[in-house]
């Protein structure tokens, strides 16, 4: 189950289809499953670091906005990621007024299909994760710019600067000043600015690029601008790379505790996957071996596995939480069931990842074990293949080549690979990374 993406960015919706972009008035010119990445009209964002742990951050954080006057009224903490180092806990998080915050979970609730919260700044982590010598992320939108900086793919500070003229000296003093706070930043952490990835986005106002203009400001500083493939806005073509952060954007960053967000994640997984998913060892070797009929079995396993999970019965608890209009909290094992099982399918369907698995390697490879990599240890999420060759190890390492090879060419990634030579047989494993992904 595929969502739609809809970004809600400084006033203005749009529909994202891949690289493409449209303006749209209402949510609902969007049909179908969808996903509204938001700013939650332009909320504040910071890193604040607990030493009292994480259980009341909310209420700590939301207190010290107010004694600092940089919130007024009931404001809404949503917190985008907790993670501790050393004595503290750094919560990179969104102060939402508490009124804006109802309208979006009563908009997401009065739809008839999955409708998902996400807020804009939370892909940050996952980019983070993709380019881990980052040291800042930065979001140009229009006139604004926003920078998080990062330690150990940690956010632990973050900067907003506002350009007020659109002239080339403008541009200068901001991307001027903009590094001058990064520096400071990185002085009292005691690290250096080395490496930033930076997207842009025109908004309503057709804002171009300024990261050139950071570059001349902080010549000692590399700056990656992912930009993947021609992008469009209204059907003309752009230079705008936040197309490629949108990528980034996940379910599992939907605002927590919305029944939507876990309905949309058990809903959306096959149940055959779970054996898969739960790492079920498969010997898929042998002269009269049936990939079709292991993909079977595997579907059966499944089925025990959920059928011993409770899977329907959760489901029905969720569905009853999102009728009902209530937060629904998962425990951490729900959670990283219903996490894994989506990670699979929202990717390439695994039967077809096996056959082409299959037709992609030459009969002398034996594959004795397939389960489903889930990201971690700076390796992606896909699909794990260990296996062997009884070979000499030239020849073994030649074959392997030639599979990986013709998988490059269906469009697949292939990493983490090892290859172990063992006596009258060369092992291998590698994980397939879905072209999807």
């Amino acid at each position: 189950m595929k969502l739609k993406k809809i970004l809600d960015l400084d006033g203005q919706l749009w529909s994202i289809h891949g690289q493409r972009a449209v303006a749209i008035d209402s949510i609902n010119e969007v049909t179908g499953p969808k996903m509204i990445i938001t700013d939650f009209k332009g909320a504040l964002t910071g890193v604040e670091a607990l030493t009292s742990g994480k259980r009341y951050a909310d209420a700590v954080i939301e207190k010290k906005l107010r004694d600092n006057g940089d919130t007024e009224g009931a404001t809404h903490i949503v917190p985008m990621s907790i993670r501790k180092k050393v004595a503290a806990h750094y919560v990179y998080y969104a102060a939402v007024g508490a009124d804006t915050f109802s309208y979006y979970w009563e908009l997401a609730n009065a739809q008839k299909d999955h409708c998902l919260v996400v807020p804009f700044w939370a892909p940050v982590l996952s980019v983070a994760k993709r380019y881990k010598k980052a040291d800042a992320i930065i979001i140009q939108k229009s006139t604004e710019i926003e920078a998080v900086v990062l330690r150990d793919q940690l956010p632990v500070r973050t900067v907003s600067v506002t350009a007020t003229g659109y002239g080339e000296a403008d541009w200068d003093r901001v991307v001027s000043f903009l590094n001058s706070e990064l520096n400071q930043i990185a002085t009292e952490l005691e690290f250096e600015i080395d490496q930033v990835v930076w997207f842009d986005w025109p908004g309503k106002t057709e804002m171009p690029s300024i990261a050139k203009h950071f570059e001349t400001a902080a010549p000692n500083v590399k700056v990656i601008r992912p930009k993947s493939k021609a992008a469009f806005i209204h059907g003309a073509e752009t230079d705008a790379n936040l197309f490629d952060y949108l990528k980034f954007a996940s379910p599992w960053q939907a605002v927590e505790k919305h029944p939507a967000k876990w309905l949309f994640g058990v809903e959306a997984s096959l149940p055959w996957v779970a054996g898969v998913v739960l790492a079920v060892s498969v010997a898929i070797y042998g002269a009269g071996y049936s990939w079709q009929e292991q993909v079977n079995v595997l579907g059966d396993q499944a089925d025990k596995k959920l059928l011993a999970y409770g899977y329907e019965q959760k489901l029905t608890q969720i569905q009853q939480a999102a009728k009902e209009e209530h937060p629904f909290d998962f425990d951490q094992a729900d959670e990283r069931l219903v996490r894994s099982l989506h990670e699979a399918t929202s990717h390439k369907s695994i039967p077809q990842m096996i056959a082409d698995l299959k037709a992609s390697a030459n009969p002398k490879i034996q594959v004795w074990k397939l389960s489903w990599h889930s990201a971690k240890d700076g390796l992606p999420e896909g699909l794990k293949v260990e296996g062997h060759i009884e070979e000499g190890l030239e020849s073994s390492a030649n074959l392997v080549e030639s599979m990986v090879n013709k998988l490059s060419e269906k469009g697949y990634k292939v990493d983490g690979q090892s290859f172990l030579s063992r006596t009258n047989s060369n092992g291998f494993e590698l994980i397939l990374v879905s072209p999807d992904v």
